[in-house]
């Protein structure tokens, strides 16, 4: 890290930059340094951007290292990520920034949170009708931030099975 600094040095995502509170915790992060991190699927990464996908939900995004790879490669997306432990979603969160790509907002994580405290209290997941009465965001605030179905792209991203009724 002395010699290359925090950007990654090939593979699928090179030049991604990662940010130095990253590594102060001794996060081991040296095979993404390096673009090697999970050789086997830079294939399949590099097919996901020569297809040009209008979003990627990355569900479990550990410290964001496809999350903000991807938003980076496909800056037309919109990348969504979810992580639930605290420390990585932080780093998450800063390497996105670190690489120029915004984070979810404040109300984004509403939704979600309110998706996934509905679904562990009831095992169903709320409707987009129930998100809207009851979440505090309404119904067109939630197709302006989940573009193209609303609950199923939070349910998505909050890791819980889509509302019924959702195609």
């Amino acid at each position: 890290m002395r010699t290359h600094g925090l950007t990654v040095l090939s593979g699928p995502f090179a030049g991604m930059r990662y940010p130095p509170f990253a590594v102060e915790r001794g996060e081991l992060i040296v095979a993404q340094l390096l673009g090697a991190y999970e050789m086997e699927l830079h294939d399949a990464v590099r097919d996901v951007i020569a297809r040009r996908p209008q979003q990627v939900v990355d569900i479990g995004a550990s410290d964001g290292y496809y999350a903000a790879g991807f938003a980076r490669a496909l800056p037309e997306a919109v990348v969504h990520a979810y992580e639930m432990n605290p420390f990585p979603a932080r780093v998450c969160a800063a390497l996105a920034r670190e690489n120029g790509v915004p984070e979810l907002t404040d109300r984004h994580w509403l939704v979600v949170r309110f998706m996934r405290e509905r679904y562990l209290a009831t095992g169903t997941a709320p409707t987009i009708r129930s998100i809207g009465k009851e979440s505090g965001v309404p119904v067109k605030e939630l197709y302006q931030l989940f573009p193209k179905g609303p609950a199923k792209l939070a349910a998505k991203i909050g890791g819980i099975p889509k509302p019924k009724g959702c195609i």
